[in-house]
């Protein structure tokens, strides 16, 4: 599996070409361009569809790459960019610079403790970081997550260079390396982790957020300066169920079955084992087969030996990575899709941007009924369950199958709702207005555009 490099279109808006140079300029720090997964398609998508700005991206190395959770879909990315050193490439309209370390650092990471090739990395990225926002000058500096390289490098050389920031806070970032990485909640690393996160949340001129429950958890690290909260979305020109026909057999999926659509990691944090056993009870209570659909798989074997083992084998087609151009017509070859999250200190603030292209492709939906994802959409748009377990997912997905008048009052309501409001032409209006505020002189004494305490809906 490879990580395809492509030339990703831009929402509507997002053309640099088409931008006055006189027009403020942003540069957004991020370790993945092209995107990869969902924080960094968000980004990516914004920073296309943001008016009357310019806009480019600096990167880091993947904190996670450089610590040896390397994935095969990361691969190729990795060696192309910071082993073969291409240090400019341009992606969708807009223009990528890549920070890469030297051969002395990149062998410490292989040699040495995580902790001390970190120390060692953090100065040189800072310096380098440094130099060239020296060298471009921009107006704004946007970080996309707090994390502890790329966001720390990018917050600090913003501050020795006297430029502003804007931080997206996309997920709980330190309940989230806990959670996928298997530490420990209340060890030594994750205090470590936990203090450079409340560090990161402190120094920013302005943050967004993407729930008003994240927004709460981002002030009690400490943070004073004003969140504003601008949702998660997707693109409606890409995710367009009437331009987009079900393309089964590319995926090798049957034609005369239904298919209920998973889409993400499969691993023990994210519900894996519940998954196989909802595909069982599924197939049980239905009476004919369905079949589970998974992608960006990291354990894959052990999974299919799951699945073996429980005798659901032909129920479920692992499909493994595949390219964001083609998820459109991968959503269109379903009947359903699910969002099995699991109620987790990192999962409570989540609005998953997958989410937002089920709606758009028309697909009815069952999601964990969680805090974040109840700020977007409600009972009138997608099928809850409470809590995560096979048998409540298996119901739902069961009353969905045999209830063609319920899938079409969901996928209308919710396509409704969510097609202007939560489209990224519309949300990178309200994220260009944060980073107006950003660079505006007394922007702490600012009104926000959605403020911690207003209303979601």
């Amino acid at each position: 599996m490879s990580l395809v490099v492509e030339d990703c279109a831009a929402p509507v808006g997002g053309d640099n070409d088409f931008k006055n140079d006189r027009s403020p300029f942003a540069i957004f720090f991020a370790e993945y361009f092209p995107p990869y997964l969902g924080s960094d398609r968000r980004i990516f998508d914004l920073a296309c569809a943001i008016p009357d700005w310019r806009t480019e991206f600096a990167v880091t190395p993947p904190l996670r790459v450089l610590g040896g959770r390397q994935e095969d879909a990361l691969h190729d990315y990795f060696q192309r960019h910071f082993i073969d050193g291409v240090i400019d490439e341009d992606n969708g309209g807009i223009h990528g610079h890549y920070l890469l370390l030297t051969r002395f650092l990149m062998t410490a990471w292989e040699k040495l403790p995580m902790p001390l090739a970190y120390a060692l990395t953090l100065p040189y990225l800072i310096l380098r970081a440094a130099s060239y926002l020296k060298e471009r000058r921009p107006d704004l500096v946007v970080v996309a997550h707090p994390s502890y390289l790329c966001g720390v490098v990018a917050l600090i050389a913003a501050k020795i260079t006297g430029i502003p920031t804007l931080l997206d806070y996309p997920d709980a970032w330190t309940p989230l390396a806990v959670e996928t990485s298997g530490i420990s909640p209340s060890g030594p690393t994750s205090q470590v982790l936990g203090t450079i996160e409340k560090l990161t949340a402190r120094s920013a001129d302005r943050i967004v957020s993407i729930t008003h429950g994240l927004a709460g958890y981002i002030r009690a690290l400490g943070a004073r300066a004003p969140i504003d909260v601008v949702p998660n979305g997707a693109d409606a020109k890409r995710f367009n169920f009437e331009a987009t026909g079900p393309a089964r057999g590319d995926f090798g999926l049957p034609e005369n079955r239904p298919i209920v659509l998973y889409s993400g990691r499969l691993e023990a944090w994210s519900g894996v084992h519940e998954l196989i056993e909802m595909v069982q009870m599924v197939a049980e209570l239905f009476r004919k087969s369905a079949v589970v659909s998974a992608f960006l798989q990291q354990y894959r074997g052990a999974t299919q030996e799951s699945a073996a083992e429980t005798g659901v084998g032909e129920n479920v087609a692992f499909l493994g990575f595949q390219p964001f151009s083609v998820m459109p017509r991968v959503i269109a070859s379903v009947d359903i899709a699910i969002v099995p999250f699991p109620h987790t200190p990192t999962t409570e603030f989540c609005s998953p941007v997958k989410l937002f292209e089920y709606v758009l492709m028309h697909k009815p939906i069952v999601t964990t009924k969680l805090p974040g994802i109840y700020e977007s959409v409600d009972e009138r748009h997608v099928v809850f369950v409470e809590d995560f377990t096979a048998r409540s997912f298996a119901d739902s997905v069961v009353l969905l199958l045999n209830n063609s008048v319920l899938c079409n009052n969901l996928v209308t309501a919710a396509y409704d709702h969510c097609k202007h409001k939560f489209c990224y032409e519309n949300l990178a209006f309200e994220f260009s207005q944060s980073m107006k505020s950003t660079v505006t002189v007394g922007a702490r004494d600012e009104p926000s555009l959605r403020r911690e305490k207003s209303s979601a809906q």
